[in-house]
């Protein structure tokens, strides 16, 4: 008694933590974002520009006065960008990407609410009400931080593409915005990322070896226009970022000077949009150093905001650290064993007492999964590791909780369905390898093609070996398959979520393709519940089929391992199905089945525990009916 008291006692201290962040979070209005007019350059440069051509140099080539777009290899767009001025460096950009910036599926990142699908019960006037409160809650603070100069840029590349100001603006600080409004990126998701860096001992030659994975919403925009951009222009060192058509992103990059940098999504508090983004500092990282010790005087000498972190080598030196920054801390962590390893979670001692991620232990699972595979890859081949094992870390597919330790297509591994770029980087001698961007499939499951910085730069033939890395090989075909058709449910999720039944289609065929992965069961019950429930669409044959699929996510005789965390994930979904169909036994059958999990296995450890939000619903199951909304009641992200 006294331990299942202490067990209530605890999650309820952790709700009320929760709740007291989500009331404290950014509540202050400030004033809106402005419509960029301001940063608008002399009448000399815009005379420049309104005299220069967008010439078809030959199929595939374009040019806009010294900046170049070339088409290579693996659907992949390589941008040679020369300024000289901030806004002249953003209209390249944007004019030479125009017909990728506009295409309608730029607004999975320009509308920061709704990804461009909002609800059918919210009106044009309450959607910009809430918008302008976006605004004057943190991207106009933001702005307002930002140096004049990423302005300019933002204002060129609107310019250039033919949007506004303000799409180009959210879009760029999408991460930035849910960093801040911090606890609802908790519970909504948020983009992993996963760095390696090796040197010394822990490779074959000695030299810094990284390899870079983001993963991010938007995939079907980000992958479909990929694009390797070249920043060469005055006053500033001449670096590589692998982005996006559109956003003035700079998460896998590196400069002249051997330096890299890769960003992190992080669930840090305290929370806050004045200072400036990690979108900045990337940038900043790339343009303004070459040694670590710049990076950390950048990083203490200027304000910061948000929650995040960066990974930064050096490849003169084959040093990295690990940076875990919020307004008010830095935490740096430094190589250990000649390697450092980063995804999602605090691990300084700095800033891991505030990490909400942690203490609740949302998406755990996924954060401390990726970091012990990655982790456990580098020791394993401790002494050989170079570019073509390290492509092969970066698009591993075995899940990294212990108990579960096996090939999946949807779970906690490295390269996940909604990977966007993948890169491995050897700084020392200038070259790179970049996951071909072929659309369907994660791009850290495509070839890795190689590119030499300095012959890029001047305009020479490449001289990389090997040309390309391979990455992982699937062991099994059907995780292969099963996950390609979950992706493409998620890409038709994208382009239209209200289109069910294709969606449900293609989960169908993930589940046929692989029918040990339990993910496919669950992502494919919420839509049957969800349409089964809906007034208007309900029906029995969805709500039974969707309690089915639950069930057999649970059955071990038909799905493979999974962690504890996502069969309590299955129970609760369960549980409020029985409670919404009137099954009140079977549904406190299943929260007093979390119970449990929870008896068994405990909240406090990442990999074996459980969701701390998950467990208190399960709480609350046990109290009353579930009777909330159908579709909050089936979201996925928030108890993972």
């Amino acid at each position: 008694m006294k331990r299942t008291a202490s067990c209530i006692s605890g999650f309820f201290y952790h709700l009320a933590l929760l709740l007291c962040l989500g009331l404290a979070a950014c509540e202050k209005l400030e004033e809106g974002l402005s419509d960029g007019t301001a940063y608008l350059p002399d009448p000399e440069v815009l005379e420049r520009v309104q005299n220069t051509r967008l010439e078809v140099v030959e199929p595939g080539v374009l040019r806009f006065g010294t900046a170049t777009l070339q088409e290579r290899a693996g659907s992949m767009r390589v941008v040679h960008l020369t300024g000289p001025t901030p806004y002249e460096l953003g209209y390249q950009h944007g004019i030479l990407l125009r017909d990728s910036i506009t295409r309608p599926t730029f607004q999975a990142y320009a509308d920061p609410l709704y990804q461009g699908q909002p609800p059918d019960d919210k009106t044009p006037e309450q959607i910009a009400q809430e918008l302008e409160r976006a605004d004057r809650k943190v991207f106009g603070p933001l702005e307002r931080s930002t140096p004049l100069e990423y302005l300019q840029e933002l204002k060129g590349i609107a310019d250039g593409s033919g949007l506004d100001y303000k799409s180009v603006f959210r879009a760029t600080f999408l991460s930035d915005y849910k960093m801040v409004t911090i606890v609802d990126s908790a519970l909504g998701g948020v983009g992993n990322c996963s760095t390696v860096l090796a040197s010394g001992a822990a490779t074959g030659s000695g030299e810094l070896v990284v390899g870079r994975n983001t993963d991010y919403e938007g995939q079907k925009q980000w992958i479909e226009n990929q694009v390797i951009f070249f920043y060469d222009f005055p006053g500033a060192q001449r670096y590589v970022s692998v982005s996006t058509a559109g956003l003035l992103k700079c998460n896998s990059a590196m400069n002249e000077s051997g330096m890299v940098v890769g960003g992190h999504f992080m669930v840090l508090s305290p929370s806050d949009p004045h200072g400036y983004s990690f979108t900045v500092f990337e940038h900043e990282i790339m343009r303004k150093t070459s040694s670590l010790s710049e990076v950390v005087t950048l990083l203490t000498e200027n304000p910061r905001c948000g929650s995040f972190g960066l990974s930064v080598g050096d490849g003169k030196t084959g040093e990295a650290l690990g940076f875990e920054a919020t307004i008010e801390r830095l935490g740096i962590r430094a190589m250990e064993d000649d390697f450092l390893v980063m995804t999602n979670f605090a691990l300084d001692y700095r800033q891991a007492p505030h990490d909400i991620a942690g203490k609740l232990n949302i998406q755990m699972r996924d954060f401390w999964g990726r970091y012990a595979r990655l982790e456990s890859l580098v020791r394993r081949h401790y002494g050989e590791i170079d570019p073509a094992k390290m492509a092969e870390f970066m698009s591993d597919s075995v899940d990294g909780i212990p108990e579960v330790a096996r090939e999946r297509g949807a779970g906690n591994v490295v390269c996940g369905p909604l990977n966007v770029t993948s890169v491995v980087f050897l700084p020392a001698r200038g070259v790179f390898w970049v996951a071909s961007g072929e659309s369907g499939i994660p791009s850290c499951k495509n070839e890795y093609l190689g590119y030499d910085f300095w012959a890029e730069l001047n305009g020479e033939a490449p001289a990389v070996m090997p040309t390309s890395l391979p990455g992982y090989a699937w062991s099994d075909d059907r995780h292969r398959a099963g996950q390609e058709a979950y992706l493409r449910a998620e890409l038709a999720y994208q382009v239209d979520k209200t289109d069910v039944d294709e969606i449900l289609g293609h989960l169908a065929a993930a589940r046929a393709a692989d029918p040990e992965e339990p993910k496919y069961y669950r992502a494919e019950a919420r839509y049957l519940l969800r349409r089964g429930l809906n007034p208007a669409t309900a029906n029995s044959a969805d709500l039974e089929a969707g309690i089915e699929r639950l069930q057999q996510s649970l059955d071990g005789n038909i799905v493979g391992a999974q962690a504890n965390n996502e069969r309590a994930l299955s129970l609760l979904y369960l549980g409020r199905a029985f409670d919404l169909t009137g099954n009140r036994q079977g549904a406190v059958e299943c929260y007093s089945g979390i119970l449990s999990l929870l008896w068994a296995h405990g909240w406090r450890s990442f990999p074996s525990g459980l969701n701390k939000v998950l467990v208190i619903e399960a709480l609350m199951g046990m109290i009353s009916p579930y009777s909330g909304d159908f579709a909050e009641g089936f979201a996925p992200s928030m108890y993972e």
